[in-house]
């Protein structure tokens, strides 16, 4: 997206608020709590950069119930996207740079009036985990690096998708209802990707105005294996990357 399209939207775009409900985007509200954050050593498929270690989030925030749409998109920017799947409203919004999340969640600020952004790593992988500490949001462990019937179960990912991303919504939700946290699409986090503590840490985020420019990506998508759906998985990206794997879910601080 560029600087003058955005100018053109404040100036010559909706004057009217737009509510949520208008959009279609559906919130869930997480509260507050501690979790243990990355992986055991005994899990299959872990990697190194998944070092465990106590967070607390002080603060609770409500999270989009599923990855954005291209209808959800389309409704708050107005215009084409150049969208990697078959056009279907339904399926994630992808090719998604990061910078391109942030010029939306601005706008999507600007014409509802309330405050939205990306979820921080710490927030993601607390709102995906909702209580587990297994390696899927089920309760359940993957038994394969690769191929996994309990990955089948909340995701759809390289062994089960035909290689393009599906509507959301048609896996199981976690304990709080939150759909395709595993698999699907890749969705981008406010961190930079930085090493783990190991003692335990409030509210963390790598901020982004460091000179590290790789920034976080979660959850998997409908490319990958097994091992990179597991709710500790981290990935990463530059800011202007845009590729066919990449989404986002937007989350709206408290009123």
């Amino acid at each position: 997206m560029s600087v003058f399209k955005g100018l053109l939207r404040k100036l010559f775009g909706r004057k009217k608020r737009v509510s949520v409900e208008e959009l279609g985007i559906e919130l869930v509200q997480i509260p507050p709590g501690k979790f243990l954050m990355g992986s055991p050593k005994s899990e299959t498929g872990r990697l190194s950069d998944e070092t465990q270690h106590e967070v607390t989030l002080s603060r609770g925030f409500k999270i989009a119930k599923y990855p954005l749409t291209q209808a959800q998109w389309k409704a708050v920017m107005g215009d084409e996207h150049p969208f990697f799947a078959q056009p279907d409203p339904q399926v994630p919004a992808d090719s998604l740079s990061q910078e391109d999340c942030e010029e939306f969640l601005s706008e999507l600020s600007r014409i509802t009036g309330k405050t939205w952004r990306l979820p921080t790593e710490a927030e993601w992988e607390y709102a995906c985990r909702a209580g587990t500490q297994t390696a899927l949001n089920s309760g359940k462990d993957i038994t394969d690096e690769y191929q996994c019937p309990n990955v089948e179960e909340t995701a759809w990912y390289g062994r089960n998708s035909e290689r393009t991303p599906h509507p959301v919504g048609k896996k199981k939700p976690n304990a709080w209802g939150l759909y395709d946290m595993h698999g699907n699409i890749y969705e981008w986090c406010a961190d930079t990707y930085a090493p783990y503590p190991s003692s335990p840490v409030t509210d963390p985020i790598n901020s982004t105005e460091s000179d590290n420019t790789t920034l976080v990506l979660r959850g998997g998508c409908w490319l990958v294996s097994a091992r990179s759906c597991r709710s500790a998985n981290r990935g990463y990206g530059h800011p202007e990357d845009r590729h066919e794997m990449y989404g986002m879910r937007p989350v709206c601080e408290l009123d």
